[in-house]
């Protein structure tokens, strides 16, 4: 019962990673490059290229992995 709760949670927050991915790929960008927010906001098109570019191949990573985990849901619980 616990078990088929957390699976429901955990892919729940799977199919809601699209939203707050670029978010979380912003922050990152930022922090590891050495940057402020507003720096990439108001600063060069490519540090917002490459999190764009980032966040499409997260969408393409998601686009494969999700029929696989929806499948998943699918399936009762054991």
């Amino acid at each position: 019962m616990l078990w088929g709760a957390l699976l429901s949670l955990l892919l729940t927050l799977w199919r809601f990673s699209i939203i707050y991915s670029l978010i979380v790929i912003t922050w990152l960008y930022c922090h590891f490059s050495g940057l402020d927010f507003e720096q990439v906001d108001s600063g060069v098109n490519q540090h917002k290229a490459i999190i764009i570019a980032i966040y499409f191949s997260y969408l393409a990573f998601w686009w494969l992995v999700n029929p696989y985990l929806s499948k998943a849901r699918r399936q009762p619980y054991r």
